[in-house]
């Protein structure tokens, strides 16, 4: 027993020390955004085989696109078929939160719809291509289409762990992304990509907008109805309600204020992103399901194996309690009770909830296809997706991974569609996002002053070179797109930041909900971080006059005293942050 303990021991410690070879060079393979063609390369897409049955695993078909045309329309038509014959049926889903069961085929899935239509409109293009580009441009959305649908039935998270394979686990889930300066790219860092499915260049209106008033929205009545609960795979509870002829999602938990914010930031700054707002005392009617169905959630389960073997699992059920996010409840004749006076015997007398702090992500016509990952197709060799990490490590967002991407199907009013990536969960941020152990979102304290740090490598006797590390940043889910980052796409996507304004920084967190204190905290921390990337983004001749902003970390602040946080909205109406009994000292928001 004692030798096989050992054995372990080694081979452990071997894979330990080969995984760190291994992050050793990764950031050195240029690309060009000259050569931004989709390649024809492999050709082979993976359907769901027309013989699966919904509550099934999924079972796939392989079709070559340079022969098997002809056969895939018939395929996808057969697929088409088969779905609209099982939605007439009707039949009642099951509500289990069984993982299996979670990532069994459903046929009549409405993304899984949306996917085959525009397999078939894929279809059309390619059969009609009157060049070789247009011919590209449709294999690659078929491939992508065929990906994104095989990803709705695998797990969003690695849940098999074999016990042989912790340290290098170890070491992907605890590496700091880091660019070597003396690489900066074949490419000029002012250089634009091409609009992509994920990116849209938005120069022109950016310095222009007003952040409080930007894509703002709130219901149009005074009382929501009540509709769902979410039941995806995300750990925040919420649920779907209706106030009047739009639906919302209505989300609980620590993004109520980094959602908001970053969700203007990444839509400002051209990425596709749902439209989130905060919201403080919405009033839902009341429905005896939001209580019943509130941890609907999908559960995850993970497995250890040692050599293949199963030795342990474990089955994450996150529980909430929904009278946590009850601010008070309101009776048909007029009294107001708190949450903790709730009680069966006053359900027939409630006419509505409302509710504490939270988020409100509006539900657009766009149908879901299915999620993407950043190691997908050729996305590490484009700009747009490298120059997520310099904006996500600025604005603390960790949780960019598969389960918060999707491919969609956008529909206009005219019923026309078209394929975009979206990111559609942008809530974490505006907290630490430095390691696995402290990362949180909403924490203005815990809020790093840096997020980037050069320093010395000693590569020989007497040689020296420098180093950029993402000191106060880790991603959550480790991707080969943010390892392919060079400094001409940092310094690319620092020049986007820097045409934010300080004011437009105040407009974005006013409207996220933050008292005043934390809006000036936040502001002097994202303003810093800014700072810091200019000197290690080598920007300081180009953008030390027009973007560095002096920042006081030892600030001292009371709104009692030095005003509230003061903005004006697009129709040039004062807006001001709440005091919330908060304050500043030495640079730490605390309570009065």
């Amino acid at each position: 027993m004692k030798n096989i303990f050992l054995n372990i021991l080694r081979v452990s410690f071997l894979l330990f020390i080969s995984s760190c070879v291994s992050q050793q060079g990764v950031h050195h393979q240029a690309t060009n955004e000259n050569e931004r063609s989709p390649t024809a390369e492999k050709n082979i897409i993976r359907i769901i085989d027309t013989a699966t049955k919904s509550t099934e695993s999924a079972k796939y078909v392989d079709f070559d696109l340079n022969h098997d045309v002809a056969v895939l329309e018939k395929h996808i038509e057969i697929l088409l078929q088969k779905s609209k014959n099982e939605k007439k049926l009707d039949l009642p889903k099951s509500k289990s939160q069984d993982f299996k069961e979670a990532l069994m085929f459903d046929a009549t899935d409405k993304g899984y719809r949306a996917g085959l239509k525009s397999i078939s409109d894929q279809i059309t293009i390619l059969m009609s291509a009157q060049n070789e580009e247009q011919k590209k441009t449709a294999m690659y959305n078929l491939k992508l289409i065929s990906l994104a649908i095989q990803n709705k039935y695998i797990s969003p998270r690695q849940t098999e762990i074999e016990a042989l394979m912790i340290p290098i686990y170890v070491l992907r889930y605890t590496y700091n992304s880091r660019i070597d300066k003396e690489f900066k790219g074949v490419e000029d860092s002012a250089l634009n990509p091409v609009n992509s499915l994920l990116w849209t260049n938005n120069d022109l209106n950016l310095g222009h907008e007003n952040l409080f008033s930007y894509r703002y929205k709130k219901p149009e009545v005074s009382v929501c109805d009540y509709e769902k609960a979410k039941s995806g795979w995300g750990v925040h509870p919420g649920f779907h309600i209706q106030c009047g002829s739009e639906s919302f999602k209505l989300k609980f938990g620590n993004e109520v204020n980094s959602g908001p914010f970053n969700s203007r930031i990444y839509s400002l700054l051209g990425y596709e992103s749902p439209q989130i707002n905060f919201i403080d005392g919405l009033k839902v009617k009341y429905n005896q399901k939001m209580f019943t169905e509130f941890n609907s959630r999908k559960n995850t389960e993970y497995t250890v194996t040692l050599l293949n073997q199963k030795i342990g699992s474990y089955d994450r059920k996150m529980q909430f309690n929904l009278m946590d996010q009850i601010k008070e409840i309101v009776l048909i004749d007029g009294r107001h009770l708190n949450a903790s006076e709730f009680s069966p015997d006053i359900e027939k007398n409630i006419e509505y909830i409302v509710f504490k702090p939270a988020t409100l992500t509006t539900k657009t016509d766009d149908l879901e296809i299915g999620p993407w990952k950043l190691d997908e197709l050729d996305f590490s060799d484009k700009r747009e997706f490298r120059g997520l990490l310099i904006l996500s490590a600025w604005l603390g967002n960790f949780d960019i991974r598969m389960d918060n991407n999707r491919l969609i199907r956008k529909q206009d009013q005219k019923q026309t569609s078209d394929l975009r990536l979206s990111l559609i969960d942008v809530g974490a941020g505006l907290g630490d996002s430095s390691s696995v152990l402290t990362r949180t979102s909403s924490d203005i304290n815990g809020m790093t002053w840096t997020v980037t740090k050069t320093y010395k490598d000693q590569t020989g006797e007497s040689e020296t070179k420098d180093r950029l590390q993402m000191m106060g940043y880790l991603a959550l889910e480790p991707n080969k797109t943010f390892d392919k980052v060079q400094l001409n796409d940092a310094q690319w996507m620092l020049r986007k930041m820097c045409l934010i304004s300080p004011v437009q920084i105040t407009q974005a967190l006013v409207a996220s909900g933050l008292s005043s204190a934390a809006v000036q905290l936040a502001k002097g921390k994202l303003l810093n971080r800014r700072n810091q990337m200019i000197e290690d983004f080598e920007m300081k001749n180009e953008l030390q006059s027009s973007c560095y902003v002096d920042v006081n970390k030892k600030i001292n602040y009371d709104p009692k005293i030095d005003g509230l946080v003061e903005i004006l909205n697009s129709e040039s109406e004062k807006i001001q942050a709440p005091d919330l009994n908060q304050i500043l000292q030495n640079g730490k928001l605390v309570n009065r």
